[in-house]
């Protein structure tokens, strides 16, 4: 679904319920923020969010109801972060009834807990309208549960991790005097098996020059089989697991790798709702190398913003990475490019206006 630019027109206030929301940290909480901010500029709006983790759900489900009984009508438009929050879409219409839209991400309608998924078959259908955040979830939701009320909008990014003045020398105190130097791949991502990272430790890494280092940055619980990868196949060297960093070594480490890699593989149940890294790695001029699989295609456009490889292709992703480092000059201008492309048509500027749009088309439906 597609609906006209409404620059001009009056915007609809809105009002935004969230389960996920700083200063709790992660991917949910900071869509969260950066999409309720951006669009607090362009309207009114107000937003009951959960700032106190998944502990406190249930209780926030509850508050989240009475507080959205007595604010809801004074606003134009509900909209509900996650598929999670669908009971409140289907309690509020009964009381309160307003044009209502639920972001879907991916993993919160995959999650295969058979009592989650009798859940979102009697509460799901709640709402007006599906903001999808890549083609992959469109087809995903319109499949499993016969819902075509959808349209497609990104994710955003914010301009906020672009350091051009950081060098590589920098990178001595977060690897040491002994790394810094070397060919940096870049891994930006919570360690479970869809990322690929094991299968990349596997086979793609043996099969590059050996003063290649392989940074992976994050954790979870596959840092165990990535390690025992490594060792198995005579990398352990090669690679380095950070663990969680702060915002100023991560900053550091994208604006100093000389090429991120997002080497994902398919996993039944689970999967990748877009790939909000990459475009990260993109604004601070990194090219990507990413594998062509489910939401990635919709952040990643094919030798504009990134290069897409078949999942799984080792050789493929080992053609790619030699040809990228070969080329220092058009490693360079390329990320230039990528970065330039990827504000451009992710911005959060633009992102909100898409969503204002939407909300603007559902209030006329």
């Amino acid at each position: 679904m597609e609906v006209p630019n409404q620059q001009g027109a009056s915007a609809p206030s809105v009002l935004f319920i969230t389960r996920a929301y700083p200063p709790t940290h992660g991917g949910m909480e900071q869509f969260s923020y950066d999409l309720t901010t951006s669009v607090a500029a362009r309207t009114r709006t107000h937003i009951i969010a959960n700032r106190r983790g998944k502990a406190a759900l249930p209780f926030f489900v509850i508050i989240a109801f009475f507080r959205a009984l007595f604010r809801l009508p004074h606003y134009d438009i509900l909209h509900i972060g996650d598929p999670v929050l669908s009971v409140l879409a289907f309690l509020l219409k009964k009381f309160r009834s307003r044009p209502t839209a639920v972001t879907v991400h991916g993993l919160d309608i995959l999650y295969k807990t058979p009592v989650y998924q009798w859940y979102l078959r009697r509460f799901l259908s709640s709402s007006d309208l599906y903001i999808c955040i890549s083609a992959f979830v469109e087809r995903t939701l319109r499949t499993r549960f016969g819902i075509t009320r959808t349209m497609i909008i990104p994710p955003g990014i914010r301009d906020t991790l672009y350091r051009p003045e950081v060098r590589r020398a920098d990178l001595a105190p977060i690897l040491g005097a002994e790394k810094w130097a070397r060919p940096i791949l870049l891994t930006v991502g919570r360690l479970v098996r869809r990322k690929g990272i094991a299968w990349f430790v596997g086979n793609v890494l043996p099969r590059l020059p050996q003063e290649i280092l392989y940074i992976v940055v994050s954790s979870g619980p596959e840092k165990s089989a990535i390690e025992e990868e490594a060792q198995r196949h005579g990398v352990r060297d090669r690679v380095l697991l950070t663990g969680t960093v702060d915002e100023d070594t991560l900053r550091t480490l994208y604006n100093t790798a000389d090429i991120f890699v997002m080497p994902n593989i398919l996993v039944e149940d689970d999967a990748e709702g877009f790939g909000l890294v990459a475009l990260e790695a993109a604004s601070c001029a990194r090219p990507v190398i990413a594998s062509a699989v489910q939401g990635i295609v919709d952040a990643i456009y094919d030798g504009r913003n990134g290069f897409l490889v078949e999942a799984q292709d080792a050789a493929g992703f080992v053609e790619q990475i030699q040809r990228l480092l070969a080329d220092e000059h058009g490693r360079e201008q390329f990320g230039i490019a990528a970065r330039q492309f990827t504000l451009n048509r992710f911005a959060w500027n633009t992102i909100a206006q898409k969503y204002l749009d939407a909300f603007s088309y559902l209030r006329r439906i």
